[in-house]
Formats: structure tokens, sequence, C-alpha cells
């Protein structure tokens, strides 16, 4: 099993990966983790991407724009023959001390020049000139009025811009807001523009830049120790390079989030703060109410939820459950330690309107499934039989082990894709836009090629005591990916409760010879489900 069961690799050591820097045995861990995460494979995907962006951008902007130097190259050729004359006079001990002081001094500047173009001359040379044409762009559109959304903890306000007058700041929230940005030296009065963002990014005595291109979006981050603001990130659409959001953390980890908003012709009107668990923005006398959020806007959140939780490994064998309401998002969790309970309200802490509640109650539910699975009286004559079939007893423990740490990871997905299904029904799904259906599929991939994967594993452990299942027909295709998740649930479900007999005894309907014939056909039964459910998500995709 790897040792990333449960958690992500950092980006650290993917990059360490790529480079072929990574030990041995973590190699082969996080070779392991990516066979079985889509998401991590994309992020490889990306990182090869930026990668070669870098490179091609050394080689096509960089390379041409160094200045000729400053006179031809000596000619080297007669100094190099001296060298070899005086080599041949002494061995390599002699040649090492007599070596002028100023060789490795220069051949450590020229390593670190190297390796500082490498990690930070391209990717902030590159942010420079995105955001330079970004704002040559915004020159063209000065005057279009636009509508911004400026989202914290505490409070939400939306803006018309651009403004004939300063807006009054009447709310003391909104005053502090301001004066945050103003601390950090970033315009407040436009926060959601390139020419913002560049002269805030240029008066920093030390930064570090990232630029990916992604989903019609082209993203600039921007890190530093210096100034009030320690990170802040510009999304541009791809086609026009107009801002459409941007994210702002400041020293105290207070998160600032700027969306842009459909434009409307309105009167200049002072800010206004709300608390977020309101459900309409109080909007000032002179500007009509904006329009209520969307369905979708709540679908679309909830799924988030999931995908923050399912990256910090919450979604699987821990007692989380997702309550959705009018415009909020309840994550209630019970039985979790609090290092756990950290980590969950950490992976969330970014998405608005969602809160986190923990209770001390162990989770009851699966617990009790479970407990029932694998009670009840041990057939001797079975347990005979199936020590001989693995070779002794303690053959047989170790294959019992195995086996049920691979069904609990198996059950663990089924239950996740379960709860999928319940949460996002045809009816819901509709609701998604096209970006929010991609990454809701590409959950479910991830669940299910684990599922599928683990089925394999279990058919290879239990082989000695159950042999190998026929090759099954080719199951009829639900109509959908809800319904053949009811399809896949239930052969788990039903493979787990005959393991648990004749690993067990637990009682059921089979009797013990025909056990682990059943047992065979029933995983057999489970992998062609889990391929004919991995076929409708690769179809869904296209």
């Amino acid at each position: 099993m790897s040792s990333f069961e449960g958690r992500h690799p950092s980006k650290e050591h993917l990059l360490s990966l790529l480079d072929g820097e990574l030990p041995p045995r973590e190699t082969g861990a996080v070779r392991s983790h990516l066979e079985a995460c889509w998401q991590c494979r994309s992020e490889v995907e990306e990182l090869e991407k930026t990668i070669a962006r870098c490179v091609d951008y050394r080689k096509d902007v960089l390379e041409e724009l160094l200045p000729a130097p400053p006179r031809p190259w000596a000619d080297l050729y007669a100094r190099m023959d001296a060298v070899d004359g005086e080599a041949a006079a002494g061995g390599w001990f002699d040649r090492v001390f007599r070596m002028p002081r100023w060789v490795p001094v220069a051949v450590a500047l020229a390593l670190s020049v190297g390796v500082y173009q490498r990690l930070s001359l391209a990717p902030m040379a590159q942010a420079a000139v995105v955001l330079r044409k970004a704002v040559s762009a915004a020159e063209t559109r000065k005057d279009t009025p636009r509508r911004i959304q400026i989202r914290t903890r505490t409070q939400k306000l939306v803006r018309s811009l651009p403004v004939a007058v300063q807006p009054v700041v009447s709310d003391p929230e909104t005053a502090a807001l301001a004066a945050r940005f103003e601390a950090a030296r970033y315009d407040w009065n436009d926060p959601l523009s390139a020419r913002a963002f560049e002269n805030w990014r240029d008066q920093l005595p030390s930064k570090s830049d990232e630029v990916t291109d992604a989903n019609g979006r082209v993203r600039i981050h921007t890190t530093t120790e210096a100034g009030e603001m320690t990170e802040a990130t510009l999304a541009l659409r791809a086609g026009d390079l107009a801002p459409v959001e941007g994210t702002f953390r400041f020293r105290d980890d207070e998160l600032v989030e700027i969306t842009e908003l459909p434009a409307a012709p309105v009167a200049p009107v002072r800010e206004t703060a709300v608390a977020p668990s309101a459900v309409r923005e109080t909007p000032a006398a002179a500007e009509p109410a904006p329009p209520q959020p969307a369905p979708e806007t709540t679908v679309a959140l909830e799924l988030r939820v999931v995908a923050a939780l399912q990256r910090a490994g919450a979604d699987l064998g821990e007692s989380i459950e997702i309550h959705r309401s009018a415009g909020r998002i309840e994550v209630r969790g019970a039985g979790i330690d609090p290092d756990r309970r950290q980590k969950i309200k950490e992976a969330l802490a970014s998405l608005p309107l969602v809160e986190v509640r923990f209770t001390d109650t162990a989770p009851g539910d699966r617990v009790v499934e479970r407990t029932q699975a694998v009670s009840g009286n041990v057939d001797t004559a079975l347990q005979s039989e199936l020590e001989q079939r693995a070779g002794g007893r303690v053959r047989l423990e170790q294959i019992s082990s195995a086996a049920l740490d691979l069904n609990e990871s198996l059950m663990a997905r089924a239950f996740a894709l379960r709860r999928m299904a319940e949460r996002f029904p045809a009816a819901a799904e509709i609701q998604l836009g096209d970006s929010d259906r991609a990454s809701m599929t590409a959950l479910l991939q991830e669940h299910a090629f684990v599922l599928r994967a683990k089925a394999a594993e279990l058919e290879t452990s239990l082989a000695p005591l159950v042999g190998t299942p026929a090759t099954p027909g080719m199951p009829a295709t639900p109509s959908s990916w809800q319904a053949a998740t009811a399809d896949l649930f239930r052969a788990a479900r039903r493979t787990e409760v005959l393991l648990a007999a004749l690993l067990g005894g637990a009682a059921t309907d089979v009797t013990s010879a025909d056990l682990p014939g059943q047992l065979s056909a029933s995983i057999g039964e489970l992998k062609g489900k889990a391929e004919a459910y991995q076929r409708i998500l690769d179809n869904s995709r296209n």
C-alpha cells in the first residue's frame, strides 16, 4: 500500500520526481500514488507543461534579448596548451593545489546564475510580460462599466466600476478592509485590475511568481515575504486578458476573494457590507437588489466542498456529512481527532458560505454494519479446507488479513461513489456548468479507478482459496452513472458479505460448500461492473 494513502504528494515531491531527484523508495511510492490518483496525474501534466513553456520562453525570448559580448572571445588554445604542459609535470594533487583561486569561485557563480535563471528568472519575466499585455488590453476598455464582488470570511460587498468620485466608506468593516489594501500598497479603488496587480508586484523587493494557463484562464500567482500582503493570484481570460478573479492573502492569514459580476448600468453608490449568513445583499438606496443566487451556485458549491474533502482524504472512512440549505453548506464531522479536524478546516477555509462543525460522538452506522458482517460461528470443516488450500493456518491468516484490508479500501471507494450519486442526482447534475461537471467526473473516475484496482488485487489475493472466476459476460449498461453506481455498490456489498462469511463465519444464505465459488463469481462480477462504470464515465467526458 502506498505511503501516500489518504493524502497527496506535495508539489515539491512531484517536482523532485520529474527532476529524478527522489530517493528510490519515495519514487516508487509517488508513482504508485499517481497510478491511482487522477488529481495528482493532472498536476504532474500541468507541471510538465509549465516547465516546457519556461524552456520555450528562455529559448525564444530571453536568449534573443541577451546583449552581444563586449568583445570577441579570446583565443584560449595557447593557454590550454600551457596548462597541459604544466599538468604533465605533476600529479593530480599538484594540479588541484596549483589551481587559481578564482576558478572554484567562477564555477560556483556560474552554477548560481544557472539555478537562478531556471527557478526564478523565466517565471518572473513571463509574469511581467503577461501583466504588461493585460494592462495594454485594459486601456481599450477602460470606460466599460464593470461590477465586482468582494468577499471575506465576515462580509460581502458589491462595487460598480468605474466611479466618477471615490466611494464613501461608512461601514467600519469595509473601512478596515480598505485599510488592509492601502497598507499593502495595493490599489483599493480598482483591486480587480492588471494595473493594480502590476504596481503592487513591481514595488516588492523580493517575490516568487508562477504563471499557469489552463481551462481558458491565465493565472499569475505571486508570493512574497515583504509587506502586509503575502500572496496574491490574478486570473485573466485567455482570450482578451481581462481580469475575472483575484484572491489576496494577508500576513494574518485573512483571505479576500474578488470576482467579476455581470455588468449592470447603475448609478454610483456607497459601499455596503453584510454578514455572509444573510440570504440577500443589502444594496444602497440607488442600486437595485442583485439577483438571488441561482440554484446551480449551491450545487456547484457543494461539489467544490466534496472535491476539497477528497483532496484532504476526508471522504474515505471518516464520518463526514454534508448538508446543503438555502445558500449555505454545512459540513459535520463526528469522532474525528483534533489534528484531522484542523486539516479538514484548512481544506475548506477558502470556500465561501461553508460552516464546519465537529462532535465527539463516534460514527455509528458503518461500524454497526461491519460488526454485523463479521459476527457469527466459523464452520470448522470449511476452516480446515481453507487451511489446506492456503498451505497452513499461518498462511491462511496472512491471506485473510490482506483480503480484509483490500476489501476495506474497496468499500471506502464504493461508499464514496454512492454518496456522490445521492448528492448529485440527474436533476442536480444538469444545474452544473461544463467545468463543474468535468470536475465531478474526475472525482468519480478517481474512486472508480482505485475500486477496480482493489478488486483485481482482491481476486489475486484470494485465488489460492477460491480460484480464479470465469470471465463474466458483458453487463448491461445502465442509462446513467447514478444508476451504474447503484449496481456497482450492490456488487461490492455482495462481495463484502460473502468475504465475511468465508473468512469470519458471518451469517449468509449461501452454504459453506458453495461459498468459495460464490465469492469468486461475485468478485468477477464486481470487476466487470467496475470496468463498465469506467466506460460510462469516459463516455460522459467525451
